[in-house]
C-alpha cells in the first residue's frame, strides 16, 4: 500500500512539475512552438504571435507574425497611392533573426519612400527558412492570388536548389513530363496524420522541447567532444540537373 501511495504522489508531483513548466514556458515564449502544418499551405508560423528567436551563431532578433502567418506586417491595399513590394525567399530573406527595424526589408521601405515622393511603397515578408525552388513556385503563386502585389522581389542563392530536405511539410512544384506539377504528398505523410491527431498536444512548449532534444541527440558525439569530434564534410548541394531541367523548360 505504501508503495502505491508513493507512485500515487510521484506521478501527481510530476504532472503539476509538467504543468508549471508548460505555463512557465509558453507564457515566458520560451521554446513555445511557432510554426502550424496548414492541410493545404504546410508549414506556416502562427498568426498573430511574437518570434522570439535566439541562434548562437547567427543573433537574436524579435518579429511579430500577421494574421496571414508570415513574418511583418499586415498586407494591406492603400489606394492608387499605395505600392507594394513583396519579397520571396529562404531564411535570408525571413531575416527571422533580426529586429524588425534593422531588417533590409524595414531600411529598403524607409530609403524608398524617401526618394519616391506621392506614394507610400510597402514592403511584405514572405521568407521563410530552408524553403526549395518547388516551394518558391508555389509561394509567388499564392502571394500573386491572394495579395497581388505590383512588385515581387525573389532571392535564390545554391541553398534553394538543394533537393535532399525531401522531408518538410511543404507543397511544391516538381517537373513531371515536362510540366510544373504541384506536389501535396505531405498532407498524405504519417508525420502529417500524427500532428493532426495531436491537436492541442501540438501547441505544447514541453512536445516541442522534447522534439527539439529527439533532433539534437545525433548532434550528441559533437556537443560532448567538442574539438575533439571531427567535422563531417558537407554534401555539396544537388542543383546542376534541376537549372538545367528548368532552363530547358523555360525555352519551350
Amino acid at each position: 500500500m505504501k508503495t502505491i501511495k508513493s507512485i500515487v504522489y510521484f506521478c501527481f508531483a510530476f504532472i503539476l512539475i509538467g504543468l508549471f513548466f508548460e505555463i512557465f514556458l509558453n507564457t515566458a515564449g520560451i521554446l513555445s512552438p511557432v510554426m502550424k502544418i496548414d492541410s493545404n499551405k504546410g508549414e506556416r508560423f502562427y498568426p498573430s504571435i511574437m518570434v522570439n528567436s535566439l541562434f548562437m551563431n547567427e543573433g537574436f532578433g524579435l518579429s511579430k507574425t500577421s494574421s496571414q502567418g508570415w513574418l511583418g506586417k499586415e498586407v494591406i491595399d492603400k489606394g492608387d497611392t499605395d505600392i507594394s513590394v513583396g519579397v520571396i525567399g529562404n531564411s535570408f530573406a525571413a531575416s527571422q533573426q533580426v529586429f524588425t527595424r534593422n531588417k533590409y526589408l524595414s531600411v529598403a521601405e524607409n530609403h524608398v519612400n524617401k526618394v519616391l515622393t506621392g506614394y507610400n511603397t510597402s514592403f511584405y515578408n514572405f521568407g521563410k527558412k530552408q524553403v526549395q525552388l518547388g516551394e518558391i513556385l508555389f509561394i509567388k503563386e499564392e502571394v500573386v492570388s491572394e495579395y497581388n502585389p505590383e512588385h515581387i522581389i525573389v532571392f535564390l542563392n545554391e541553398r534553394n536548389f538543394n533537393s535532399k530536405n525531401s522531408s518538410r511539410m511543404v507543397p511544391f512544384y516538381e517537373l513531371k513530363d515536362d510540366q510544373l506539377v504541384l506536389n501535396t504528398s505531405f498532407n498524405k505523410s504519417g508525420t502529417f496524420k500524427l500532428y493532426s491527431k495531436l491537436g492541442l498536444l501540438s501547441e505544447s512548449s514541453l512536445i516541442f522541447l522534447a522534439y527539439r532534444v529527439k533532433n539534437k541527440l545525433k548532434n550528441a558525439p559533437k556537443i560532448l567532444f567538442d574539438k575533439f569530434y571531427p567535422m563531417p564534410k558537407d554534401d555539396e548541394p544537388e542543383i546542376k540537373d534541376q537549372i538545367i531541367e528548368i532552363s530547358i523548360k523555360d525555352k519551350k
